[in-house]
């Protein structure tokens, strides 16, 4: 009797698996070339048009999902709405979910579509506790995974795979590229030309003119 009982939980936590449908997707940042696409604190996704398409009703949510590269594994599906990891505590859960939308925004026809999709677009989350899901500025350079997946009332049932890593553009403490020392080598004194009269001998002015070597400053390499 045991093991009949066992069996049929066996079958139903299954059956419970199968229906998410893992879509063979990989999200990836764009191939369009525009200046921004990868920056220090957001990227440009391609959007998954015609992906969920065949599998979810027009009232079922799409979500991206945002991980830390190493902590995929540590993600779990969300089952109900509660279970949605926040922007807010990525410090601490390693991953949150963002770009809450429906398969009327991702459609078969591309022209009818958002061009990319700027994951960490918004520099200040609203303060409602959570409601409103944040796409906040990435906090490092990464590298960082994501993936799509579609929920109704009862959890989660598609999703597709995860993308690569991808890493976002280092800046240096001074804001910027940090600037290049410049070598002794490349420290060029101007030439100054000189006009002499027959009845005046140039040798006082040329000692005048002449560059004093010891007032540059000494460059450390």
């Amino acid at each position: 009797m045991d093991f009949i009982l066992l069996l049929l939980l066996l079958l139903a936590s299954v059956g419970t698996f199968a229906q998410i449908e893992v879509i063979p997707y990989v999200p990836q940042v764009t191939d369009q070339e525009f200046k921004g696409k990868i920056t220090a604190s957001t990227f440009a996704l391609a959007p998954p048009n015609c992906i969920f398409n065949s599998l979810v009703n027009t009232t079922d949510e799409i979500w991206l999902v945002v991980t830390f590269a190493n902590a995929t594994s540590s993600f779990k599906n969300p089952t109900d709405p509660q279970e949605i990891p926040l922007y807010e505590n990525l410090r601490s859960t390693l991953a949150y979910m963002t770009m809450k939308s429906t398969v009327s925004q991702y459609p078969c026809d591309k022209a009818k579509s958002g061009s990319v999709l700027r994951v960490g677009n918004e520099s200040t989350c609203k303060s409602d506790g959570g409601l409103t899901p944040c796409n906040g500025l990435l906090p490092s350079p990464g590298p960082y995974r994501v993936k799509f997946l579609a929920m109704d009332s009862k959890g989660t049932k598609a999703e597709t795979r995860w993308s690569g890593p991808i890493t976002l553009k280092k800046v240096s403490s001074f804001g910027g590229t940090a600037p290049r020392r410049p070598s002794s080598s490349g420290i060029r004194i101007p030439s100054r030309r000189v006009t002499t009269t027959p009845t005046t001998s140039p040798l006082p002015l040329l000692c005048a003119l002449q560059p004093r070597w010891t007032s540059l400053p000494l460059l450390r390499t």
